[in-house]
């Protein structure tokens, strides 16, 4: 049933090839791409956390590898999806609580209107190479070969260009919401 134990090597090309599968079983479960990202990534955590558990999976054949790491990453889905369906619960109850029935959508709409606001101001005050990648990626959907391709920068580059356009924009609201 086990085998020899893997190096190092062996066992992370063994990971990255379970991440896609990954993915879509944490997608099943989430039916969001950016929380079954964080799903396979919280997933990668777990199972490489621990000494115990690293040795474990480097001795496991492959077949069931693959089963306890899948298993993994849906096991991380479902506690996610738990985890927010009682973040939204705990929000509806507090709408509930706070506002008559008939007043909740219309506190709803300026929130909105609020937020879209703030959000529009934090995008703006983002340089121009950042906005766009941000917006060609994360709002039009496009894909980042093309996106890439169409700069005139690696996909490597624009991978980092998104996560800094990503950070500077979390900072932005944090500082907009400060005010």
């Amino acid at each position: 049933m086990s085998r020899n134990v893997l190096d190092a090597a062996e066992f992370e090309n063994r990971l990255i090839a379970c991440r896609e599968t990954m993915f879509r079983i944490a997608f099943d479960v989430l039916r969001n791409e950016e929380d079954a990202s964080d799903a396979v990534q919280s997933a990668f955590c777990a199972l490489l956390k621990k000494d115990q558990t690293r040795k474990k999976l480097r001795s496991l054949d492959p077949e069931i590898f693959r089963w306890y790491v899948f298993r993994a990453a849906r096991n991380t889905a479902l506690n996610l999806y738990q985890k927010n369906r009682r973040e939204r619960e705990r929000i509806a109850g507090l709408e509930e609580t706070l506002l008559p029935a008939g007043e909740a959508d219309l506190a709803e709409e300026l929130i909105l209107k609020a937020e879209t606001e703030t959000l529009r101001r934090a995008v703006s005050a983002m340089p121009e190479q950042y906005r766009t990648v941000l917006f060609r990626v994360c709002i039009l959907e496009e894909k980042g070969a093309a996106v890439a391709a169409s700069l005139g920068i690696s996909a490597a580059a624009l991978s980092a260009r998104l996560k800094r356009a990503k950070e500077m924009l979390k900072s932005l609201l944090e500082k907009e919401e400060a005010k």
